[in-house]
């Protein structure tokens, strides 16, 4: 009722301006304006109020039992739109600010998990037996998220699964940020990011109570984990990779869930059965419990054209394979209006039973397939760095970010920032265009990276750049710079 009394107060607001100006002689000039306007709201109101009636019609409580234990059963229950719904609305409040990573909204994110994690019973296995991995994004510090539910079996029970997403977002106005759209829309000047992703984080909670005091105790360990930093190019994710809390090799496997509280209408798309050995046993896996729940999803047999611009490429990248969560985009990504009173409870609720039964069946399977040979060739030219839907540069770059001795070395100035080349992949541009395993980036174009967060820098170039058109870019290799010609084709991503 709220947004009706809201709509139409703006309506009346706008038509009162109308009158006014149509007193100064201007009317076609405004009329025009206001007809636009009125257009644009008209149908973000009808697709919101589709959201909502989708959503309406969804049951949570039709999920089929048949076959599960009765602790299982009862596990289940636990998950529901309410839970997720008192997450939500926390995680995305004014009071958080946007979570931006390094600022006190974040911090507070993290203790929020903290305590949730804390009341399912997760083991601390942080820093100095927290729930927090600490780490630094330039000066700022900031944290993921860490509780281990242990496994059963005397076997099985070093084995991990992983369930992760972010969350963090992109802050307030004045804030440093990873992508912040749309600008300030009249006092609103936080980026609360409900679905971005806030729902990734509050569905791993859900799971976690579930599995917690569901007392579900599987044969393999569970570890829960939200990142901090993926916003500013998958920092804490990649944190973890490079210093995991448990052993890698002994990760047999990582979900994660990054955006999967809207769209009712549309299926979740769940993308990397194929960085498993075997995907069919994945693939039976995920259709058994979508069947069971109801949840409509598209499993989808090849890499998610976002797959490199979310948490899980970290994971696969240090031969971990893992699976893509992600529900699509919409017109609130990235803008201030991603509120939570815009989230589908239903449908997520459905996401959730179905992520702790997907889990639940694989912790107790007695053997995981491990991740599949050629999954680095699947990758073709995709690469971190265009964001979601920009040009790719076809590299897998470092988020360390640079030393002070570097920086010094390099001759850079204050606020000058460069990026590492992990890895150029084969016959993408950067390829082309001769840069090497190794290279620091250190311009673009002309244009100088920032130091806390080259790789915001290196989204927006890509965001700008034209097919067809050659740019420079400058890399440093052992010590000598080289200028790069780089160019995307017509028929380039």
């Amino acid at each position: 009722m709220n947004k009706r009394i809201l709509f139409f107060a703006v309506l009346a607001v706008v038509l009162v301006a109308v009158v006014t100006v149509n007193a100064t002689g201007n009317e076609n000039r405004v009329s025009e304006k206001v007809d636009k306007f009125l257009e644009t709201r008209l149908k973000q109101l009808d697709a919101d109020i589709n959201d909502i009636i989708a959503d309406e019609l969804l049951s949570v409580n039709k999920v089929d039992k048949k076959g599960l234990s009765k602790d299982v059963s009862s596990a289940l229950d636990i998950i529901t739109p309410e839970l997720l719904r008192k997450h939500e609305f926390y995680l995305a409040s004014d009071e958080l600010e946007g979570r931006g990573t390094g600022y006190p909204g974040n911090d507070k994110a993290t203790e929020y998990v903290a305590e949730q994690f804390k009341k399912a019973g997760l083991k601390p296995i942080g820093d100095n037996n927290t729930y927090f991995q600490n780490f630094t994004v330039g000066k700022l510090k900031t944290r993921n998220c860490v509780g281990l539910l242990e496994g059963s079996d005397d076997r099985l029970k070093d084995e991990i699964i992983i369930i992760g997403g972010h969350h963090d977002h992109v802050g307030k106005k004045g804030q440093k940020n990873g992508g912040q759209a749309g600008g300030v829309i009249g006092n609103d000047e936080i980026w609360n990011g409900a679905d971005d992703n806030a729902s990734g984080t509050s569905t791993v909670m859900a799971v976690a109570k579930a599995f917690g005091e569901g007392n579900i105790r599987p044969k393999r360990g569970i570890l829960f984990m939200t990142f901090s930093g993926e916003e500013l190019g998958l920092l804490g994710s990649r944190h973890y990779a490079k210093n995991p809390i448990l052993p890698l090799e002994k990760t047999v496997a990582m979900i994660n869930l990054d955006m999967v509280g809207r769209n009712p209408n549309v299926a979740v798309g769940i993308s990397g059965i194929s960085s498993f050995s075997d995907s069919d046993v994945i693939k039976d896996l995920l259709e058994k419990e979508i069947s069971r729940t109801g949840l409509k999803a598209n499993i989808q047999d090849g890499i998610s054209g976002f797959w490199l611009a979310s948490d899980q490429a970290s994971f696969t990248a240090k031969d971990v394979p893992a699976l893509f969560f992600f529900a699509g985009g919409h017109k609130d990504y990235h803008h201030v209006t991603d509120h939570p009173e815009k989230i589908a409870y239903n449908h997520m609720t459905l996401v959730g039973k179905t992520v702790f039964l997907l889990i639940n069946d694989t912790a107790n399977k007695d053997k995981v397939p491990s991740i599949a040979a050629d999954f680095k060739k699947q990758l073709g030219g995709m690469a971190r760095g265009g964001g979601r839907g920009g040009m790719r540069l076809s590299i897998h770059p470092s988020y360390d970010g640079l030393t002070e001795d570097e920086r010094k070395e390099l001759g850079l100035k204050e606020g000058e920032g460069g990026l590492k080349v992990e890895t150029v992949m084969e016959d993408g541009v950067a390829h082309k265009a001769g840069m090497k395993d190794g290279d620091i980036i250190v311009l673009l174009d002309d244009k100088t990276l920032d130091e806390e967060s080259p790789m915001e820098t290196l989204q927006k170039f890509l965001g700008s750049v034209k097919k067809g058109k050659d740019y420079e870019i400058l890399v440093v290799r052992d010590g000598e710079r080289k200028t790069l010609i780089v160019r995307w084709e017509e028929k380039a991503q």
